[in-house]
């Protein structure tokens, strides 16, 4: 998050009080002081932009890093395949590696050397009753017949093994993930909208809780078709349930602390939740339980509107005065702030201007962004930079999957290179 630069602000001068109406109905005032409130980070300075207030938003902005890791991390072990080969029936009662070495031919290209889509097509009866400890050349070698054994004493039960989302049908989870980020796209367009509209604790409300009712119900699809419905469901709060707090906690501190509280929550937060996912569903042993246990913890938001302030800027947008001239006035408190009825006199004034200039001019769409060279230029680098820094960091992430290592460990691994880029990114400002 780049370091805002706050305006210089003169000093206070020649403030002189309202003379009010004598008993003959004269009218005659002094000249009042100039605005000392321009945006809301003029008053800021005021109100003070790093205190207690500040130090219990970003308390409350905590668990949204924790959330955010559960639905951008959770699939990777959700969706997460095992080794596997075919089932055969009839070769339970041997050993596991006596049965794969008779029952499933060999394949350099996988990791193991056993082929996980195909076995030998033999008479099973004949094999056990003649012993045997090898397969026959000879034999046959056709498609898996009967389902698929999977390792899970050293593995977690995910979707994928629940279904056998294998060879012919191994295209649905990562088909599963393409769905969760397009449904994104229409998410994020139509939550901003909705943000800039309705106000920006409400959107944190809603998409957070479609996130909670995503999260609890996938446990309970029966295929393909309903997980992957729902994926998209949780793709339309991806981001937004988390930005919203971000960006909202981000407005009511200082220029140069927002650096700090912006990574310093994802660098612990975030990353704790990355770290804790692999041994919760280790210990779980099962995506199911797994869902139901992280998912349930979102469901704090419905303490949210208690804790969490509207945006003033929203309330400013839109000329809503008193409410952000109440938060204020419970911000300086708390801060310990004594702060001139001037002050607040000139935010409401600022409110007004903003209602009015809203009402006369024309409505803004995503369009805007491209009208003229200089926003056209700055919302195509933004955009770039916004694909490439999530690219690095997605592929790095969900390819854990591909390393011929344990899961689990080169997951905490991975996640834990968090910490220090999130504190090196503090520590360059």
């Amino acid at each position: 998050t780049s370091t805002r630069v706050f305006r210089e602000m003169s000093c206070l001068t020649n403030v002189k009080e309202d003379i009010k109406m004598n008993n003959k109905g004269e009218n005659s005032e002094t000249k009042r002081h100039d605005r000392k409130v321009r945006d809301f980070d003029d008053i800021l300075k005021y109100v003070g932009g790093w205190g207690p207030f500040q130090y219990l938003l970003c308390l409350i902005f905590c668990p949204f890093n924790m959330f955010y890791g559960y639905v951008n991390l959770s699939p990777i072990l959700i969706l997460f395949t095992p080794p596997h080969w075919c089932q055969v029936p009839e070769m339970t009662n041997i050993t596991m590696e006596l049965r794969k070495q008779l029952t499933i031919p060999l394949d350099a290209s996988v990791p193991g050397g056993f082929s996980q889509c195909m076995q030998y097509a033999a008479n099973w009866t004949k094999v056990i009753s003649e012993n045997l400890k090898t397969p026959d050349p000879s034999w046959p070698v056709e498609k898996c017949q009967s389902g698929w054994e999977y390792p899970l004493e050293d593995f977690h039960r995910s979707v994928t093994v629940q279904f056998d989302w294998v060879c012919n049908d191994a295209w649905i989870p990562a088909f599963s993930q393409s769905v969760f980020f397009f449904g994104a796209i229409p998410g994020m367009l139509f939550f901003g909208w909705f943000s800039d509209t309705y106000g920006r604790l409400p959107t944190i409300m809603i998409t957070n809780m479609i996130a909670l009712v995503a999260g609890i119900a996938t446990p309970f699809v029966t295929g393909h078709f309903s997980f992957i419905t729902l994926r998209f469901v949780m793709g339309l709060a991806y981001n937004t349930c988390f930005t919203g707090p971000y960006v909202l906690v981000l407005e009511f501190v200082e220029g140069s602390k927002k650096t700090l509280v912006g990574n310093l929550g994802l660098a612990i937060f975030f990353t704790l939740s990355g770290l804790v996912q692999p041994l919760v569903m280790r210990l779980l042993g099962d995506w199911r339980l797994f869902s139901w246990v992280i998912f349930s913890q979102i469901g704090l938001v419905v303490f949210l509107p208690i804790v969490l302030p509207e945006s003033c800027r929203w309330l400013i947008a839109k000329g809503k005065a008193e409410k952000a001239v109440k938060i204020l006035k419970k911000m300086a408190k708390m801060n310990k702030k004594e702060v001139p009825d001037f002050i607040y006199d000139d935010l409401i004034s600022l409110a007004n201007e903003k209602e009015n200039k809203a009402n006369t001019s024309h409505s803004y769409t995503y369009l805007d962004l491209f009208k003229n060279a200089k926003m056209r230029r700055i919302t195509l680098l933004a955009m770039m930079l916004w694909m490439l820094t999530s690219l690095v960091f997605d592929t790095t992430a969900r390819n854990v999957t591909n390393l011929n290592f344990n899961i689990y460990t080169s997951f905490i691994i991975t996640v834990a290179l968090e910490i220090p880029a999130d504190l090196l990114s503090i520590v360059s400002q």
